[in-house]
């Protein structure tokens, strides 16, 4: 689909256009989108006709996605492109602005295929400096009061926020009535979160928290956390219950309580993984020469082939993603015997477990518990079932 996007383009101006599609920008660190390619230059023949260098650029900012005109020259690729915005962004820009703000733009190096990566780069956090301003508006005092508490009275950094007051929109025309969106990065470690599967590309760890304003008076406030999809599977897919946004807290004071019950969450994680993977090990140690296969990404399974008096089954145990909070299932699983054209399979239980004791206490008592059941086990399967 990229390469469909940036084949419309002039082959002078393709190399922007893959950079810029291959980047990731804002304090999302998203990537943008390119659409409604057009070209300036006079239509001679097919070729010509696909000399793409205009376009409506989609910036992903505070929730939202603003949208932005980017014009070339086809005939001089090399040229810096123009700007269009959709609201009084850079309306009436003043050089020296500009020539600070987005030196990118003021020096373009038209040999640097990354040029206009950092131009929107540039751009949009000048844009987020804009949008801050309109927090200065008579009818903004409280939300003035949110931004300025939260990044100078927590650990939130200003380069962590992005607010949205106004888009699509002059600000002659603005109105009291739209809601305002304030996205907020969470800086929270991630580096002890289990490994994912090799085979899944969930990219970067990260997580925000997006917190939107609504009128009359900024009183309905709706907050949603965002995970990143690496995040989301390593918390086991689970969902997270952000509370309500207390009527009389503000911003300073609900992030860090967000944020700690994201590190609590990361931190159970942590331990359980640490948990599950202390189990499967020890389980593989005392029933050495028996293991047929076990999860070693998340250590949640393990199998293995046991003899008691002659007699050979298959022992499945299956440890919870909340483990030791959740306790082990065991399976005995006979290699004699079949029901309804399935191996027999028995699930153990009243196997003693408590969460409070140590690993290797529970794999002891598990492993007794199951050599004690064998016998029961073989009965029934003899019993019930007929030989495979």
């Amino acid at each position: 689909m990229i390469d469909e996007v940036i084949n419309l383009f002039d082959d002078g101006i393709k190399p922007y256009i893959e950079e810029l599609l291959k980047g990731r920008i804002g304090v999302g660190a998203h990537a943008v989108e390119v659409c409604n390619v057009d070209t300036g230059v006079a239509s001679f023949g097919t070729e010509s006709a696909m000399r793409g260098d205009r376009f409506q650029l989609l910036v992903p900012y505070a929730g939202d996605r603003l949208v932005w005109n980017v014009i070339f020259d086809a005939t001089n690729p090399e040229y810096p492109p123009d700007f269009g915005f959709d609201d009084s962004f850079l309306a009436d820009p003043d050089v020296g602005v500009l020539e600070e703000a987005v030196p990118s733009l003021a020096n373009w190096d038209g040999r640097d295929p990354k040029a206009l990566l950092r131009v929107v780069g540039e751009l949009l956090s000048l844009y987020r400096k804009f949008q801050i301003s309109l927090l200065d508006d008579g009818d903004s005092e409280r939300l003035n009061f949110e931004y300025s508490s939260l990044v100078y009275q927590t650990d939130v950094e200003e380069t962590d926020v992005e607010v949205l007051v106004a888009s699509r929109q002059s600000a002659r025309t603005r109105q009291t009535n739209q809601s305002v969106h304030f996205l907020i990065r969470l800086n929270v470690d991630f580096s002890g979160l289990p490994p994912l599967n090799k085979t899944e590309n969930a990219g970067e760890s990260s997580a925000y928290l997006l917190v939107v304003f609504h009128p009359p008076q900024w009183s309905r406030i709706l907050p949603q956390l965002i995970l990143s999809p690496a995040v989301e599977t390593a918390l086991g897919n689970s969902s997270f219950s952000l509370p309500q946004f207390p009527q009389r807290d503000c911003l300073m004071d609900y992030v860090p309580i967000i944020k700690k019950q994201l590190k609590d969450k990361i931190e159970v994680v942590i331990t359980s993984f640490e948990k599950r993977e202390q189990f499967i090990s020890i389980l593989i140690f005392k029933l050495s020469g028996a293991l047929l296969e076990y999860d070693f990404h998340s250590f949640t399974q393990a199998s293995f082939l046991l003899m008691k008096k002659d007699f050979f089954f298959v022992l499945h145990v299956t440890l919870p993603q909340t483990f030791p909070n959740g306790g082990p299932v065991y399976l005995l699983q006979s290699v004699y015997h079949a029901s309804h054209g399935k191996p027999f399979k028995l699930e153990l239980e009243g196997c003693p477990y408590s969460p409070r004791w140590k690993v290797p206490e529970i794999v002891d008592r598990a492993i007794s518990f199951i050599w004690d059941e064998v016998d029961k086990f073989q009965k029934v399967s003899v019993q019930s079932c007929s030989s495979i």
